[in-house]
């Protein structure tokens, strides 16, 4: 670990130490020492089993992937003419770098897309939606989730 991120680090166990109080330094541990168990099932099954393992408390989080944006269009498009690019580089050839869709939006098939999602997403207990702050992702939650606005 270099210097900086040993002072980083030494910095939050103080902090956390003086900010948890008793609660959530008990709920801290009790996390901490706990095997986590990740289960993955299409929404329309039941969650596959888990032998040997009591589940105490669960959440179920779902994932839901932004609906189609400009640069998922582009790409389409680069495809159907031939086009070919490596993937993760910053080469022109990419379309995905194009300064004019590095926070692409929805495209109006994206905005269907998650609205479509709608029927699904109102049926589900939600505590809490998590979203990045890209704009295909921000908007593809708000139309699934408008329900909850």
């Amino acid at each position: 670990m270099s210097g900086h991120d040993d002072v980083t680090l030494q910095l939050a166990k103080k902090e956390q130490k003086e900010h948890l109080g008793p609660e959530m330094a008990s709920l801290l541990n009790d996390m901490t020492n706990r095997d986590i168990i990740v289960a993955a099932s299409p929404l329309d099954s039941s969650p596959p089993e888990t032998p040997g393992y009591t589940t105490l408390k669960s959440k179920t989080v779902h994932f839901i992937r932004h609906g189609q944006g400009f640069h998922n269009l582009l790409a389409d498009s680069y495809r159907s003419e031939g086009k070919t690019w490596t993937q993760y580089t910053n080469h022109p050839s990419n379309p995905y770098v194009k300064p004019e869709i590095t926070d692409a939006p929805l495209t109006h098939k994206g905005r269907l897309q998650a609205t479509s999602l709608q029927p699904l997403t109102s049926t589900l207990p939600v505590d809490l939606v998590v979203v990045s702050p890209q704009n295909r992702a921000t908007h593809t939650a708000l139309l699934a989730f408008s329900h909850l606005l």
